[in-house]
């Protein structure tokens, strides 16, 4: 079996951030955003085939159920296109981002703001 049939084409960096710049443009009249970082493989440039798209979304009306806002993301960017991996953060949360936690050193240190 050719298993080349079953890869499915990396989308480029360019094209993701495209893509994440109008979904976020339509996520802004669901919710109130902060700020939205493109981090992981995709913002390093070194995607695999299957990898998914992870985002941090920091907004102030997150921090009530994140379960529940995490898969309405899910919900809402696959509705774009977009096989994305979020991640939710409140603004307190983002403030109080420190060297040394997962949020600082991979999604703002590393992390693309789109």
């Amino acid at each position: 079996m050719d298993k080349r049939k079953n890869k499915r084409k990396i989308a480029s960096r360019e094209t993701i951030i495209r893509k994440l710049k109008e979904a976020t443009a339509s996520l802004e009249k669901e919710i109130k955003i902060d700020k939205v970082y493109l981090f992981g493989s995709y913002a390093n440039g070194n995607p695999r085939d299957y990898s998914d798209v992870d985002v941090a979304v920091i907004s102030p009306d997150f921090g009530k159920n994140f379960i529940n806002e995490t898969v309405f993301l899910m919900e809402f960017f696959h509705k774009t296109g977009l096989i994305v991996e979020p991640h939710v953060y409140t603004r307190d949360e983002y403030k109080e981002a420190i060297e040394g936690t997962f949020l600082y050193d991979e999604v703002i240190q590393k992390g693309i703001t789109i």
